[in-house]
C-alpha cells in the first residue's frame, strides 16, 4: 500500500451515473498512486456489486451519513491523507472527518450553512444577493402564519436540508399546505431512508427556469466550467441536465460570476465534497 491514502465516503451507488462518477474517481486516484479506502453503510455494502467494491484496497463499514459516527471513527487515524464524497448526504461527515484528521476540507460550519437552506439564504442576503422571503417552520401553524403574512402566493414548501428536489411543492392556496407537508415523509424508494430534518421551509415563489453550475475550486477560488439547464418531473424532482444551457453569452457570464461570488460568500473552499440544492 502507498503512503498516501484516499478515503471515499459513500463508495457504492444506486444510479448508473453515480457508479460512473465513482469509477472515474477511483481511476484518477490510481493514476496518482493513491491507496483507496471505500466506506459505506453496512446495508449498502451488503447489496453492492462485487466489481464496485473491488476498486478499493480496504472496504470499511461506516455510517457515512452520520457526522458524529464519522468523527468518532476518524479520531486518532492519521494514516488517511484525504477524504472525498460524491454523495450529498455524506458532505457534512466528509468535512467533519477532514477536520478531525487535519487534512484539507471544507469548514463543517460552511457545509451546515449550504445544507440548511434558510441559513444559506441569510448569508447570501447579507452579502447582497436577492433572495425569496423564507421562514423556518416547526409545524403547520408556523407555515400558515407565513402564508398570511406573505400573500397572495404561490409559495414553495420544502425540506430544510433536502436534495434533488425531493419533497418540494408549489402551493397556490393555503388549503394545499397539508398535502405538501405529507410529501416530507414519502421520499422515492430509491433514495433509501433520508434523515429527518428539524423543521421545514416555506418561501415566496420565484418564477423562472432552473439552472445549475458545474465547476471546481482551485486554491479556494470557484471556477465555473459549464452551466446546465435542469429538467424536472412531477413536482420539482430533477430528471435531467442539459449542456449547453442555451443562455446567451452575457447572461451566462453574469450567472457564472454570481455563482462564484455566492460560493465565496457561503464559505465554500473545496469542490468535490460539497453540494446543495436550492
Amino acid at each position: 500500500m502507498t503512503e498516501e491514502t484516499l478515503l471515499v465516503l459513500g463508495c457504492t451507488a444506486l444510479t448508473p451515473w453515480a457508479r460512473d462518477q465513482l469509477r472515474r474517481l477511483c481511476e484518477q486516484a490510481r493514476r496518482r498512486g493513491l491507496a483507496l479506502i471505500g466506506a459505506d453503510t453496512p446495508g449498502n455494502l451488503r447489496t453492492a456489486a462485487p466489481d464496485e467494491l473491488a476498486r478499493y484496497d480496504t472496504v470499511l463499514p461506516l455510517e457515512v451519513h452520520d457526522a458524529d459516527a464519522c468523527r468518532a471513527w476518524a479520531a486518532g487515524r492519521p494514516a488517511v491523507s484525504a477524504v472525498v464524497t460524491i454523495r450529498e448526504l455524506s458532505v457534512l461527515p466528509a468535512a467533519v472527518i477532514a477536520r478531525e484528521l487535519g487534512v484539507a476540507g471544507n469548514d463543517p460550519e460552511a457545509v451546515r450553512r449550504v445544507r440548511n437552506k434558510d441559513l444559506c439564504r441569510e448569508r447570501l442576503r447579507a452579502a447582497g444577493f436577492a433572495q425569496p422571503r423564507t421562514a423556518l417552520c416547526a409545524d403547520r401553524a408556523d407555515a400558515e402564519r407565513f402564508l398570511r403574512a406573505n400573500p397572495p402566493g404561490p409559495w414553495i414548501v420544502k425540506p430544510r436540508d433536502g436534495l434533488a428536489g425531493i419533497g418540494v411543492s408549489r402551493i397556490d392556496r393555503p388549503e394545499q399546505l397539508p398535502e405538501a407537508m405529507r410529501k416530507f415523509g414519502a421520499p422515492p424508494a430509491a433514495m433509501g431512508a433520508l434523515p429527518v430534518a428539524a423543521g421545514f421551509l416555506v418561501e415566496t415563489f420565484v418564477e423562472g427556469a432552473e439552472y445549475s453550475a458545474e465547476g471546481v475550486l482551485v486554491g479556494g477560488v470557484p471556477r465555473v466550467l459549464a452551466l446546465t439547464r435542469k429538467g424536472t418531473g412531477e413536482g420539482f424532482v430533477e430528471t435531467s441536465q442539459r449542456v449547453p444551457a442555451g443562455l446567451d453569452a452575457a447572461t451566462a457570464g453574469e450567472a457564472a460570476d454570481a455563482v462564484a461570488r455566492a460560493l465565496t460568500a457561503a464559505g465554500v473552499t473545496r469542490g468535490s465534497s460539497t453540494s446543495s440544492s436550492g
